[in-house]
Formats: C-alpha cells, structure tokens, sequence
C-alpha cells in the first residue's frame, strides 16, 4: 500500500461534537471528542482549526505557518485525527491495485444474492482482488454459483456458522498467497457495494503513522429504492431510514461506549496481521460475533473507523415479522456481549448527577421541585470546575449534559429496558411511569421523524419504531436471563467532562 490521508492533498471534516468557546481568560477553548474533553487552543493550534473548518489542504495549512511551527502544527492535527475530532476526507484513487484485498463471502442458501454481488465484483477483481466463497452447508446451489463466477470455493458440509465461515476464507487466504492476503474484505452475500466503496475505505488503511487504520467499515444503506417504489412495504420504508445496520451519515472513530460503538459483519476491511492477531472471530458466538471482534482489536490498541462516504447497499427485512424476530436477536447479544466484555453494553450512559435530576420526576409528584434544584446546583457545581470556560458556557454544557441524559434515559426505558418498564408499571400499576413511557415513545418517534424524513408517515413511523424497540428490549431481558447477567441492563455512570491532559494542550 502506498499514500496516507495526511498527504500535502488531504482534507478534514471536524466531527459534529467539536466547538470552540472563548475561555474565561480569553483564549479559545476546545470542546469536542467522545469522551467530551476540553482544552486551549494556543498558536498555532488556533490557526490550524480555522483553517480546518474553512477546508483547507494539509499542505495549504502548514505552508502558511512558520518554519519552526511546523511540526507542531502536524501533530496537533494528527492528535485530532486519532481522537476522532478530526476525519480525514477520503481521495478515491481509481488507478489503485487491489492485489493485496481478498474479498471473503460466507454465505448459506442465498445463490441469488451470492450472484449478484460476484457480478458487482468484477471491477474490483479486475484491479487485481482475490475472491474467497465459503459455503457453509448451503442446500442450493451456492458453491456453483460461486464457482461460476471464478473465485476459490470453500465448502463447510454442514454450517458452522458466520464467525467460522469467515475465519475458513480468511485462513484459505493466507494460505493461497501471503501478499494478496495483507488485507481482508468481508462482505456478507445479500451485500451490493457502490462506486468507490473499497478505494475510499484503503484510503484509511493506507495511512502512515498515527492516523492509520487497523479496520475500516462503510456505510450499509438500503438496496431497495424506497422513495420510488410504490409497491415498497411499510417495513422497508421504516427500515430505509432506521436500519440497525446503517449508523449515519457522520464519520467516526469505533469505540464501546461512543457514538459508534459498533458496525456490522456485512462489511468490514481489516489488515489481515490485525486480524490474525486476535484469532480472528470468535466461532463459539452465533450472534455478536462482528462486535466482539471489533471490541478485540479495539483492546489490542488498533484503529477501528467508520466511513460513510464508502457505501455498501444491503437487502433489508421487508415483513414486520422477520424485522422484529432480527432485533429480538439482536436484543440477545447485549447479554452475550457483556460475559465477554464486562460494562461496555449498557443501555444508557449518564453522570450520577443527571441520574439524580430526572429519578425524582418520576417516582414523586414533588420530584419537579427536587430534580429542578439538583440540576441548577450541578450547573454552578460544574461551572466552578470547568475554569477554562466562562460561566455561562459551562452551565449550558451542565444543561445540555441534562438533556443528553433525559434523552438517553427516554430512549432507554422505551427500548432496553422496554420488558422492565412495561411489567413493573403493570405490577404496581404506576401511573406516571405508564404516561411516561407512553409520551416518551411519542415524543421519540415524532422527533426521530422530523429528524431522519422517511417515506412513511408519522403514525405507522412510531407504531413500528414501538414494535422495533420492543423486540430488541425483549431480547436484552431474555439473554439476561439466559445468561444470569445483569450487565445489559444496568446503566453506565461517568463523570462530567474535564480537561485534557497538559501533553494534550492544542499548540503547547
């Protein structure tokens, strides 16, 4: 591989969390990142945000400073890149060779799909990627189809599920060549890649340094063209805007816990040492094996990165049925998830002070009074330790955290914690908690309409957002159970954002 995205060319898009305030001595102050963090921007690291946000060139910005500021400067956006408040613009590169992918395919009983996809293939191939099918105990004609169309077939004669499939076509590529085996694409078969999906996610992968990429993961949208299709179900409407593997049109850094805490297995590219490193997936998992994967390399240290402009296109659930018993699956593997990786599954992150405003209003009638004085005393609390903001800014950071918190907790009560909720109001018959939950799954619906404008109207939005929460929280009760663990249901407490370390400090 050759190139990197901090070359003299490359641009960069600060991530949607990023601000900067006047501090309370009247130096500009950072705030951005997940976990948040707050710190000075000194020279030149005040030039360089501007200049960032303006769009300029790598070697645009650094041209324009001094000789000796230089350097600094580079490491400071280098700092912002692995701290994922700064993404690097991917550059599709249409001359690339592809001579060091294998693209690896698991696929069982999907012949259809798996033609498709090898056909969408072709321009890749032709730069030079290897193809590997597994077929793990298909009874059509799967291997035939994959045959067909020329790539290497490996066939399991009974299935041994996704984690194992994938780790047969990643070991048959090390094995048939190790220099076309550098890097491993895994595409799932009722996948379709669009345009430039493997050039724009290289681009992470070629990286030198501290900006590069271990794994790098596309956007799945939909297949199907819902906004034409009069013939389009209500599922598929809802799914086209609301899928559970599609994580949005922003990029960001995988980590537990953020914002993008996972991506799914229906596309992955990893540098192969990464993934031989880790024993590949785990083929005792049926269910989670792609976020246990991905939280593994993450403990190993390496770079995992979401990139949106790259997409892949998937065939998404199109009966309610089939939708709901998916994410009563998925529900399942919080529990799975929290045996392996103890606290990175909970429902809801919050500071024990947010907890400590929104628990009263539910439980008492007084609750207004005592949440309301907690939240104002929070405000001035957080605003008399967070010195490098003025005042005012700091108690609306307080404030937002609150809202942030609510928002989480509504979203939690109405999807996790959707068995519990519901049973404990029905038990004690708990009035407040049952108008709640209700307004909660309203008023959630209705902003997640205005919010992502799917083809559907507002009224079947919500009733099928209900229906996905449901299942999915039914499924994390029922593998709490099955598991004997409560990790999936227990809420995550943090403190209030702080400073950054001093080593930290843009442009010290």
């Amino acid at each position: 591989m050759t190139g990197g995205p901090l070359n003299e060319r490359s641009t960069f898009r600060l991530d949607r969390s990023f601000t900067v305030k006047a501090g309370s001595d009247g130096t500009p102050v950072a705030v951005g990142g997940s976990p948040l963090r707050l710190w000075r921007l000194r020279p030149p690291a005040e030039t360089v945000v501007a200049q960032l946000q303006a769009g300029a060139s790598l070697g645009t910005i650094i041209d324009g400073l001094a000789p000796n500021r230089r350097a600094s400067a580079r490491r400071f956006i280098e700092l912002l890149v692995r701290r994922g408040i700064a993404h690097a613009v991917p550059i599709p590169d249409g001359t690339r060779r592809f001579d060091d992918v294998t693209i690896i395919i698991a696929v069982r009983d999907r012949a259809e799909p798996l033609g498709r996809l090898i056909d969408a293939l072709e321009t890749v191939r032709a730069r030079g990627a290897q193809l590997i099918v597994v077929d793990d105990g298909s009874s059509d004609n799967s291997s035939s189809v994959a045959a067909a169309g020329g790539a290497i077939v490996i066939t399991h004669t009974t299935s041994l599920g996704p984690a194992a499939a994938r780790n047969s076509g990643a070991s048959a590529a090390s094995a048939a060549s190790a220099a076309s085996a550098r890097v491993l694409a895994f595409l799932d078969s009722d996948v379709l890649p669009i345009a430039d999906w493997l050039d724009l996610c290289l681009f992470h992968l070629d990286a030198d340094g501290v900006a590069a990429a271990d794994l790098v993961a596309p956007r799945i949208v939909g297949l199907a063209d819902v906004t034409t299709d009069k013939n389009a179900s209500v599922v598929e409407r809802y799914e086209h805007v609301r899928s559970a593997l599609d994580l949005g049109p922003e990029p960001a850094l995988i980590a537990p816990t953020t914002r993008v805490a996972y991506v799914p297995a229906a596309a992955l590219i990893v540098r192969a040492d990464s993934f031989v490193a880790i024993g590949g997936f785990d083929e005792t998992l049926h269910i989670g094996e792609d976020v246990d994967l991905l939280w593994r390399l993450h403990q190993r240290g390496d770079v995992l990165r979401y990139e949106p402009a790259a997409t892949v296109a998937h065939e998404h659930r199109a009966t309610v049925r089939t939708m709901l018993r998916r994410r009563f699956q998925y529900g399942t593997s919080a529990a799975v998830l929290d045996v392996h990786h103890p606290g990175q599954v909970p429902p809801a992150v919050l500071s024990p002070w947010s907890l400590a405003v929104w628990l009263p209003m539910v439980v008492h009638p007084l609750g207004f009074v005592v949440g309301g004085t907690i939240a104002a005393w929070t405000g001035e609390r957080l605003a008399g330790r967070l010195t490098l903001l003025k005042r005012q800014d700091a108690r609306r950071l307080a404030a937002k955290g609150h809202l942030a918190a609510l928002t989480q907790t509504a979203d939690a009560i109405t999807r996790p914690w959707f068995a519990i909720t519901v049973g404990f109001a029905v038990v004690t018959r708990n009035r407040r908690l049952a108008a709640l939950f209700g307004a909660s799954t309203v008023i959630q619906g209705w902003r997640d309409h205005r919010r992502r404008r799917p083809p559907l109207d507002p009224a079947r939005f919500i009733a099928i957002r209900a229906l996905d929460d449901a299942a999915y929280g039914c499924g994390v009760l029922a593998g709490s159970v099955r598991a004997h663990r409560l990790g999936a249901l227990l809420p995550k407490l943090t403190n209030w954002p702080g400073r950054s370390r001093p080593d930290e400090d843009g442009g010290s």
